[in-house]
């Protein structure tokens, strides 16, 4: 699964509004939206925030490198 697809699905199973997480990660709802779209993708201090918050991104990282 592409990291877009994979972030709304971890969001999803937590329960989560795209506003909830991005509440949580200081940054705006469209930024979520956007990465959820796939026409932007998190990058250093939250994608590693995701990531330890949704460990199973890792695997789509992985199958994305």
């Amino acid at each position: 699964m592409a990291l877009a697809g994979a972030i709304r699905e971890a969001r999803k199973r937590a329960g989560m509004s795209q506003g909830q997480l991005a509440e949580a990660l200081g940054i705006r709802q469209s930024s979520v939206s956007q990465w959820e779209r796939g026409s932007t993708a998190p990058t250093g201090r939250r994608l590693r925030v995701l990531v330890r918050e949704f460990p199973e991104l890792a695997e789509a990282l992985k199958a994305g490198a």
